[in-house]
């Protein structure tokens, strides 16, 4: 019975025709957008979705998943967005940056409400940090997750319903990318490892890629 709660807690994240799964991917450096400044963001999730557990394959229903962002900087280095992965989830974060301009690195703290339709909401509580190495942007990030609620009434009183929440609190997601500059368009490839906070080896792998447009 034990072997079959750890697989099913495993397999959560990636049964996406039933609760779908918590995202993973930033796109972001620790440094926040200025004051007035938007931004939208495209990006190709989960490309590359693979076990550290070679005894385990995952297969997936489409190549990647579509994701759609929008940032606006705030005075005092603060950053709200919006992230939409069309019939699966919606992100509302907030991002605030506490290093100043003149600092030899970039780094932020970042809020984050999930929802998944018809399935469960969740925070993430998070940090970045980055540098500007000539305008590419070298960047980690680490997230945890807090699980809110279900939204369906069979969920929350059924075996999954204490799967899913011990899953979603002891999730935790470590990541490194790159922002790469490209005229208007800052390209964000990111890999990011996401684990059972008991279990750093038995994790998954998410490697995904980001469009940002800065648009003023």
């Amino acid at each position: 019975m034990g072997k079959l709660l750890k697989l099913i807690i495993l397999l959560l994240p990636f049964m996406a025709g039933f609760y779908g799964c918590v995202s993973s991917s930033n796109f972001y450096t620790g440094k926040t957008l200025d004051e007035k400044k938007f931004a939208v963001t495209v990006g190709f999730e989960d490309i590359v979705l693979k076990s550290a557990d070679k005894s385990l394959t995952i297969s997936k229903d489409a190549p990647f998943f579509p994701s759609l962002g929008f940032a606006y900087g705030l005075p005092l280095k603060f950053e709200p967005s919006i992230r939409y992965i069309p019939s699966r989830m919606v992100e509302l974060a907030m991002r605030k940056q506490l290093t100043s301009d003149s600092s030899a690195y970039d780094f932020s703290l970042n809020f984050t409400y999930g929802h998944l339709f018809g399935g469960y909401s969740y925070l993430k509580y998070g940090a970045t940090i980055s540098k500007d190495i000539h305008g590419f942007e070298p960047y980690l990030h680490y997230t945890f997750y807090s699980f809110t609620g279900a939204t369906e009434g069979d969920f929350s009183d059924s075996f999954l319903s204490g799967a899913v929440t011990s899953f979603i609190n002891n999730c935790r997601v470590v990541g490194f990318g790159i922002g790469v500059p490209w005229k208007k368009i800052k390209l964000f490839p990111e890999a990011d490892y996401q684990y059972n906070k008991d279990s750093f080896s038995g994790g998954i792998w998410h490697v995904g890629v980001g469009f940002r447009l800065y648009t003023n």
